[in-house]
């Protein structure tokens, strides 16, 4: 029987047989390019047509790293 907070620890194929971590922390999706009809960011991270705001997190990554990552918390 399984309590809320509790769960049951797995892994998948490629962890168990390769030994290659796998996440489902989706990142990316604020791409960056020349303007506003190419991307969201321009390269100091500023959002093409709002004044002073930023991105400054995961959403500013291009692609899935393909790691855990919590395997960066120490």
């Amino acid at each position: 029987m399984l309590y809320a907070g509790f769960g049951r620890a797995s892994s998948s194929s490629p962890e168990a047989l390769l030994g290659t971590p796998t996440t489902a922390h989706i990142l990316g999706g604020c791409v960056m390019g020349e303007n506003r009809y190419t991307g969201v960011i321009n390269n100091k991270g500023q959002v093409f047509g709002y004044e002073n705001m930023y991105v400054c997190d995961g959403s500013a990554i291009s692609a899935n790293p393909g790691v855990n990552p919590s395997l960066s918390i120490k």
